[in-house]
């Protein structure tokens, strides 16, 4: 009898631990690619100045006007949408880690502005 209830017992732990790890590795990688995905995370004057790609915003966006917000971060790239007053996106940046390429796409336009690699 004791045999039955440790043996229970036992599995009863093993089931509990193999469905508790499987939950965790859902929650830390959700899409597959190890990337973050923002939801409405702005990005201040600060942070956005220390990206490599702040000079090239400089030159073709008005940062007075539009606000950054951050849409993905990974290890390979970096997309950043800019808002108006009305939280309507107006220009959407891509910078490729690997390459240092950064694209900046007016969007209600569909036209890239800049695509090329930073040095």
């Amino acid at each position: 009898m004791k045999k039955v209830v440790i043996v229970t017992l036992i599995m009863l732990l093993l089931s509990a631990c193999m469905s508790n790890t499987e939950e965790n590795s859902k929650k830390e990688n959700t899409d597959g690619t190890g990337s973050i995905t923002f939801e409405k995370t702005g990005i201040t004057k600060d942070t956005l100045q220390k990206f490599p790609e702040y000079e090239t915003f400089k030159k073709n966006i008005d940062l007075q006007t539009y606000h950054a917000q951050m849409k993905d971060e990974s290890n390979e790239k970096r997309v950043i949408v800019f808002l108006n007053d009305k939280q309507k996106e107006i220009y959407k940046s891509v910078y490729l880690k690997g390459t240092k390429r950064v694209k900046i796409i007016k969007l209600n336009e569909d036209e890239v502005l800049v695509n090329k690699v930073l040095s």
